[in-house]
């Protein structure tokens, strides 16, 4: 007699009679140190890239390259789609091969920021560190050599932070455009040149035995006006893109405006640029501009109006408004001052040009940023640690600091000349 079939079960992997599964395809792992990223819009060109290095950041195409399958072999190495563009992708590797931010050519900045906070790697700049030396280790001394092994220089942070600033500034390419056309933009320049003056710092005020946050809202500086506004507009733009309500005024919001607005704006101290424009310009972003004044006026307003803090109640609005001015006066008091960073006083002597005076290059910090404004058609044509002869308003960097009473120094002749040929050929730049 014929044992019958036993009953079909969950617990079996297969129903009686069925065919036998295939087994499960194994995914071909590959420890390649050298692998190749095809860039969308350039397949015919993939770009060599070191395995070992984007593991060392973490970020995320490492995880990617340890968990998918190469989708083809190029010369006997992997092949991987990649999702950036090619001039992004060769700008994403220099950066973090140099350890400093390479601002990629003709990419939005908005698209490099989304990139890099993408793959989960924080913008140069914005790192919190302490400065204080850890408990049970030897102060450290030159003779140690021990500060350029444990603490990276800020300086390339600085200067990229300087360069995303003048190449987002509205202020300076509407006064090319104006001076292109013969007009005054009101301060010096020409079509292609400009003269930048870099201010100091300004110098925050503190009451002893007072409430600093209410008095400054009183008074209202300069500085604190235009970081505020500045604020605003990253504000604006964070609730254009729906990461914020636009009348929300508590703690969660306020995070979120510091942590992923602020502290990670590219231009981070000189956010004030980007927010900086002539009025012709401001009526083209009315909403924006508006926007942004309004929320200066309401954080000085609530504070003043609330009065000083005394240990009473204070209200969410109210807290918000007071985080946010100390939040300016943090932009101030933490800002290298550029009046030292590109200063002529430790200029090299040898190096002169035929008029006596400095070099290009006559500092490190100064060879730098001529180096990083190179790739986007700005050239340094000069240095002057003095106000140059016939330039009675250079225009000033940044905008926050434009009414500091100390003197002005060094400056710096711009060219921009890379403008032209797209003025000439009628395209807007």
């Amino acid at each position: 007699m014929a044992t019958p079939p036993p009953p079909a079960t969950r617990s079996l992997s297969k129903a009686p009679g069925a065919p036998d599964r295939a087994p499960k395809r194994q995914r071909p792992a590959t420890t390649e140190k050298w692998v190749l990223l095809v860039p969308f819009d350039d397949p015919f060109r993939p770009v060599l890239a070191d395995r070992a290095l984007l593991e060392h950041y973490g970020c995320r195409s490492a995880a990617m390259l340890a968990h998918e399958a190469p989708r083809a072999e190029i010369e006997g190495r992997p092949a991987y789609n990649f999702y950036m563009s090619r001039s992004l992708l060769v700008a994403f590797l220099k950066s973090l091969t140099h350890g400093e931010f390479i601002y990629p050519k003709d990419v939005d900045a908005d698209e490099v920021v989304r990139t890099f906070e993408y793959e989960g790697i924080a913008m140069p700049g914005n790192a919190i560190t302490s400065d204080l030396p850890a408990l049970g280790k030897g102060v450290q001394t030159l003779g140690q050599r021990m500060r350029r092994e444990t603490k990276p220089s800020r300086f390339p942070a600085y200067v990229a932070q300087v360069v995303h600033a003048l190449l987002s500034w509205p202020r300076l390419d509407a006064g090319l455009e104006e001076a292109d056309r013969g007009g005054d933009p009101g301060f010096a320049a020409s079509g292609t040149r400009v003269w930048v003056a870099f201010a100091p710092r300004p110098t925050v005020s503190h009451w002893p035995g007072g409430d600093d946050t209410y008095q400054l809202a009183r008074k209202r500086p300069n500085w604190l006006n235009v970081h505020l506004q500045a604020i605003g507009q990253v504000h604006w733009r964070m609730v254009q893109n729906g990461r914020l309500e636009k009348d929300a005024r508590d703690e969660q919001s306020f995070v979120v405006l510091a942590r992923q607005g602020v502290e990670i704006h590219p231009a981070s101290y000189y956010m004030s640029c980007v927010r900086d424009m002539p009025r012709n310009t401001r009526l083209q972003f009315r909403d924006e501009t508006r926007h942004s004044d309004q929320f200066a006026n309401w954080v000085c307003s609530t504070v003043s109006g609330h009065g000083e803090d005394k240990g009473q109640r204070m209200p969410e609005p109210v807290k918000y408004a007071r985080v946010c001015i100390k939040l300016a006066i943090e932009l101030i008091e933490t800002a290298p001052d550029l009046t030292r960073v590109f200063g002529g006083q430790c200029t090299d002597p040898h190096r002169l040009n035929a008029q006596g005076k400095t070099a290009i290059d006559a500092t490190p910090e100064r060879a730098a940023l001529a180096k990083a404004l190179k790739p986007h058609g700005v050239r340094i044509l000069a240095w002057s640690d003095e106000a140059p002869p016939r330039v009675a308003n250079p225009l000033i960097f940044p905008p926050a600091y434009r009414m500091v009473p100390e003197p002005i120094t060094p400056y710096v002749l711009l060219d921009c000349e890379c403008k032209m040929p797209a003025r000439e050929a009628g395209i807007l730049v």
